[in-house]
């Protein structure tokens, strides 16, 4: 059973990945109209080894971050804290090979939408997790 918790725990990380920069982009530029489920399965796997890429990048920025506020004083600080994670976070991403942050936070969005585009993208995380046998064996 604990495969069966990591790829859950990956697939939560996946959704985790795009969402510090979904409120922040969501009201920059016109694609808040588009459905991002059309989008479904439309990503090859290159785009997807970029986002998982960018992902990690991410994820261990906000990481660092969180321990951070919870050290800041006051709500003024958190924000700034916020802000500064934000930016460096999408300073990640585009500088990752082959993904811009409009493409990341789409992927992001499609991959909450679209079981098999999670799938995928938790698959390629866990070849990327140091190995603890997260592999799952045909022994019984």
């Amino acid at each position: 059973m604990s495969v069966r918790k990591k790829i859950l725990g990956t697939a939560t990380l996946v959704a985790l990945a795009a969402a510090p920069l979904t409120p922040a982009l969501a009201q920059s530029g016109p694609q808040a109209d588009l459905v991002p489920v059309q989008a479904e399965a439309r990503y090859s796997d290159s785009d997807l080894e970029s986002f998982v890429d960018a992902a990690m990048k991410v994820m261990a920025l906000r990481q660092t971050y969180q321990a951070r506020l919870q050290g800041a004083v006051n709500e003024k600080q958190q924000q700034a804290l916020v802000r500064q994670a934000q930016e460096e976070m999408k300073a990640a991403i585009v500088q990752t090979d082959g993904i811009d942050v409009p493409t990341y936070t789409a992927i992001g969005e499609a991959a909450q939408a679209d079981d098999a585009l999670s799938q995928r993208i938790t698959a390629m995380f866990q070849e990327r997790m140091p190995g603890d046998g997260a592999q799952p064996s045909d022994d019984g």
